[in-house]
């Protein structure tokens, strides 16, 4: 009812609100992996925007997505953001976020608190190894959370091949996975085989890959040995190397076969660790109608201790003439 200043009442009138519905939305949660989109969206109610008043990272950064605070957002705009959390254990980011109607009414804040789960971090690591040895590598630990599984992504061999173990690209794959890889490196160098490896916590959480190189030092590669002596005459012969490869230091005798020769100078034996000239004063009497090879296998290893190929020495021992002492009487 309207009143004038000399008290006079005039008509009543009515003065009606509208008032529009606020968006009630509760607290929302969400996980996701460290590195990975958190894939939320904030609502379905068309329309409808968003005021992104506070983040709090607890310490976590973004590696991903537009992290920001401002209004008039989508309800899809922090679907793409990633955060990185390497520690050991998940990390909480929490979004304070208003609603905002069509007609432009805010609601009550909500929080969406994203659990960010942590990748494993694990270092790159190097290893030297012999040609044809298996690596005996474990790949390394995770200074964050532990990696129960890892994936292999790529492998360069640089021209090398495997000699044994199964060098594989794949998933799921445990930490020994390496273990019994072993490559030939018969050139002149240390040759590098690289793997390209991706940890994997129990929750599914990938960390950054890292590398595993593996220094495949070269085997010395001496080829086959022969020479022909007379019976009890000392062979002569120098343990030879192949020079497109390293030289040999020393020499690893494990098998003698005379067949059926004594011994008639020097010490045929096995043994490791023995110079190039370790058989060259043996000798073998052959008193046979026919020439008899000796034959001695023989592993070369170079100086970085890396073994080769076993090669053969084939003495050829050539019958000596054997004649009984002779009498004649005569008068």
């Amino acid at each position: 009812v309207p009143v004038s200043s000399d008290n006079c009442q005039g008509n009543p009138f009515t003065v009606t609100i509208t008032v529009e519905s606020t968006l009630g939305i509760g607290p929302q949660t969400v996980t996701a992996c460290s590195d990975a989109p958190i894939g939320f969206t904030l609502g379905t109610a068309p329309s409808t925007t968003y005021n992104i008043t506070a983040i709090n990272q607890n310490g976590l950064t973004a590696s991903a997505g537009t992290p920001v605070i401002g209004n008039n957002l989508a309800a899809n705009e922090i679907a793409d953001d990633a955060w990185t959390n390497e520690t050991a254990l998940p990390v909480t980011v929490v979004y304070t976020v208003l609603p905002v109607s069509s007609n432009g009414c805010i609601g009550q804040p909500f929080t969406v608190t994203a659990t960010i789960n942590p990748e494993p971090v694990v270092v790159n690591q190097t290893s030297p190894i012999c040609s044809d040895s298996a690596s005996g590598v474990s790949l390394n630990l995770s200074s964050s959370v532990i990696a129960s599984t890892y994936n292999i992504t790529a492998i360069n061999p640089n021209g090398l091949t495997a000699s044994a173990g199964t060098p594989v690209i794949g998933n799921n794959l445990a930490v020994n996975v390496i273990a019994n890889d072993a490559w030939t490196n018969s050139t002149p160098l240390p040759v590098d085989v690289a793997y390209t490896v991706v940890p994997v916590s129990a929750a599914g959480c990938q960390g950054n890959p890292f590398t595993v190189t593996l220094t495949i030092n070269p085997e010395p590669v001496v080829a086959n040995q022969n020479s022909t002596i007379c019976s009890d005459v000392a062979n002569g012969v120098i343990l030879g190397n192949d020079i497109d490869t390293p030289q040999a230091t020393t020499y690893n005798i494990t098998n003698i076969n005379p067949n059926g020769l004594p011994i008639y100078a020097g010490n045929p034996t096995t043994g490791t660790g023995l110079a190039a000239n370790v058989i060259a004063d043996d000798a073998w009497t052959n008193t046979t109608p026919a020439a008899v090879d000796v034959v001695y296998t023989v592993v070369p290893v170079s100086s970085d201790n890396c073994q080769g190929n076993p090669f053969t020495v084939t003495i050829t021992v050539e019958s000596e003439l054997v004649i009984l002492n002779q009498s004649l009487v005569v008068c």
